[in-house]
């Protein structure tokens, strides 16, 4: 009973490795939508400007 409440290492470790894919998709996904909010705005100026 006593060792119950200590995880394993791999559990731990396969949690690590989800925890920083979660947050890779996360900012990746976030990068994305900057990188399309710049574009529109870019397309929106130049289509009022010419």
């Amino acid at each position: 009973m006593r060792n119950s409440r200590v995880l394993k290492p791999e559990i731990l470790s396969l949690d690590k490795a989800y925890a920083n894919n979660a947050i890779k998709h996360k900012l990746k996904k976030r990068k994305f939508n900057i990188e399309f909010q710049i574009k529109r705005m870019q397309e929106i100026l130049n289509g009022l400007l010419h």
